[in-house]
């Protein structure tokens, strides 16, 4: 009886850390994308605070374009995979995240016979994985990827947290987006060369 009283202690004790930790990370999440710049920037610096706070080797954040994934910020795997490492939605334990609109968590990825390697990652040094989509009116806009070197069996505190921590991302992902957009749209363009100097117009006086 007193084993159970303590494994019961210890669910309850574990479950108020995660709360904790997840207002806190929600609230800094917040204030960070108030005070990014640009959408870089914010992309950036979310991954790295949510490295930081949930105490993982790799956050990464792959973003939709169309039916392909695109690794658009990481923290922890090599930097210069950002933009080139791209799966169908149909690939990987990321893409598996898509397809089933919601949570996949794994214990061992690299045994897992949805993960999909990438060498330019180096992905093969980390072992669990979990992967929440980034869900806006019912479709995915993307995945936040969690990753550590040791094996880990996720909790259901641990996914719910990153569930919550996800949904809160997705106003950053389309607010990053829509600054992005913005800012291709207000790049200097080439002014159109004309073929003649003079052109003839026609008119009716």
């Amino acid at each position: 009886m007193g084993d159970r009283k303590k494994t019961e202690t210890s669910i309850r004790r574990s479950a108020a850390a995660a709360n904790e930790i997840e207002l806190s990370l929600l609230a800094d999440v917040g204030e960070l994308v108030g005070r990014a710049h640009d959408a870089e920037e914010s992309l950036r610096g979310l991954v790295a605070l949510i490295a930081d706070r949930v105490r993982v080797d790799v956050c990464s954040l792959y973003l939709r374009q169309g039916e392909e994934l695109v690794l658009r910020a990481t923290h922890g795997l090599d930097p210069a995979s950002l933009g080139k490492v791209r799966m169908r939605t149909s690939e990987g334990l990321t893409g598996l995240a898509v397809e089933q609109m919601k949570p996949v968590a794994v214990e061992n990825a690299p045994g897992h016979p949805r993960f999909k390697y990438f060498p330019e990652t180096k992905e093969e040094l980390f072992h669990s994985f979990l992967g929440v989509p980034l869900v806006e009116r019912g479709e995915a806009l993307g995945v936040l990827v969690i990753q550590t070197r040791k094996p880990r069996r996720w909790t259901r505190a641990e996914t719910l947290m990153m569930t919550a921590v996800a949904a809160q991302v997705v106003g950053t992902v389309v607010t990053a987006t829509l600054l992005e957009s913005l800012e291709h749209a207000a790049e200097p363009r080439e002014p159109a060369v004309r073929e003649a100097r003079y052109q003839a117009l026609a008119g009716t006086p």
